[in-house]
């Protein structure tokens, strides 16, 4: 239980980190990001 807890977690802070890293590249739109990405 504790362990879907954890990959739960993980999942819902990867998925904002996502977007916002989506955000960042609506936002600046420079090639350096989109090479990160």
């Amino acid at each position: 239980i504790l362990l879907v807890k954890q990959v739960g977690i993980f999942r819902l802070l990867f998925v904002i980190a996502g977007l916002f890293i989506r955000n960042i590249k609506m936002n600046l739109g420079t090639p350096n990001l989109q090479k990160l990405a």
